[in-house]
Formats: structure tokens, C-alpha cells, sequence
């Protein structure tokens, strides 16, 4: 199992993305996102669902997360899909021994905006709302996040709320980083943790 990569999941919404870009910044670790990813090497998102089922978006973001992990040579922050951690285990079958890894890995934080249930729908929901190629569909973010949110919550990694200034959210996982003996024998500074 490596330890140096952090990975970031939760639900789409959530600050992944916002806060893993500055986490990778404030470490000197590699950013990479997986919905990035995906747009580079197979289209844009919203147009592949146009044309294949969810399954089959979820086998190919499968192959590259696979395809991205191979090219990972250096401590990297690793903002995962918002379904990467709840697809079908038929999708492939490795994606469950993948899926296991990713939630069991030392540094795999679930970022939420709440841990209350509906807070976290509301939250989510405007967030989503507030994304212009998202607005078309309202029903569809709420219905995701409320089928999703038990999902998340049954993952066994540590949690991290994002419902406050993204810069509290990255002093926290670099604290908790930090706080990790073994991370810190492999070069992370103390001296990064800021006070919220």
C-alpha cells in the first residue's frame, strides 16, 4: 500500500478540487484529478454519458485511475470522481480490491460540507447549482447526494468537513498529515501546519 498519495473522495460538491489543488501546493506534492484526467484521454464528461450508460462511464473512469496510478512516480494529491467510491463492483473485476485499497490507504480523507444529512443535500445541492453546466438538472444532484450520502458515511477513512473556509479545510489535513510519525520520516515539514 503506498503512503504517499493522498487521496480526496466524497461527493461532487464537496471541495475535492479547491482544496487539494492548495493541500498539493502547501505539501510540494503533485495535484492530479481524476475528472481531469478523464476530459484529457476520453472526452468531456457530460457528453460521454450523452453517448454510453453510467456503467460504462464508470468502467472507462476504472481503466483511468488505473492508467493515471501507473504514471504517479512522486508523492502526489489524488482528487478522486465523486462515484469512484460507490460504482457497482461488476464495473470490473478489480475495482473492488482497488476500491478496498483506496478506502483503507493511511492518507484517504472524505471530504463532506456536513455530516448532518440534511445539511450536507442542502449544502451539495447549491454548490452543484452554482456550476453553469450542472444547472439543467437540480433533481438529479439532490437525488444523487441523498442516495450517496450513507454510502460515504460507511467508508472506513478518515473524515473531513468542508463547510468552512477552504484554507481550515487544508490546515486540517495537513495536520492530520502531519501527525501521521511515519509521513513525517519521508519529509513532510511540521512547520506547513497553520492554525485555522
Amino acid at each position: 500500500m503506498r503512503n504517499d498519495i493522498v487521496y480526496l473522495i466524497g461527493p461532487g460538491g464537496a471541495g475535492k478540487s479547491t482544496a487539494g489543488a492548495v493541500l498539493a501546493r502547501e505539501l510540494g506534492y503533485g495535484f492530479l484529478d481524476l475528472d481531469e484526467y478523464f476530459v484529457a484521454h476520453s472526452g468531456d464528461i457530460s457528453g460521454y454519458l450523452c453517448s454510453h450508460t453510467y456503467s460504462e462511464y464508470a468502467t472507462r473512469n476504472f481503466t483511468n485511475y488505473r492508467l493515471a496510478m501507473t504514471a504517479i512516480s512522486s508523492p502526489t494529491v489524488f482528487v478522486l470522481s465523486s462515484g469512484f467510491m460507490v460504482y457497482l463492483a461488476q464495473i470490473d473485476p478489480g475495482y473492488s480490491g482497488t476500491r478496498d485499497v483506496v478506502e483503507m490507504a493511511p492518507f484517504t480523507f472524505l471530504l463532506m460540507p456536513s455530516f448532518d444529512f440534511e445539511n450536507c443535500v442542502a449544502m451539495i445541492v447549491e454548490r452543484q447549482l452554482s456550476r453553469p453546466y450542472l444547472r439543467s438538472n437540480p433533481g438529479s444532484e439532490e437525488r444523487r447526494i441523498r442516495e450517496r450520502f450513507c454510502q460515504y458515511l460507511a467508508l472506513r477513512c478518515q473524515r473531513v468537513s468542508t463547510g468552512v473556509a477552504p484554507e481550515r479545510v487544508v490546515s486540517e489535513l495537513i495536520a492530520r498529515i502531519a501527525a501521521n510519525t511515519s509521513l513525517n520520516r519521508s519529509g513532510i515539514s511540521l512547520s506547513l501546519i497553520r492554525e485555522p
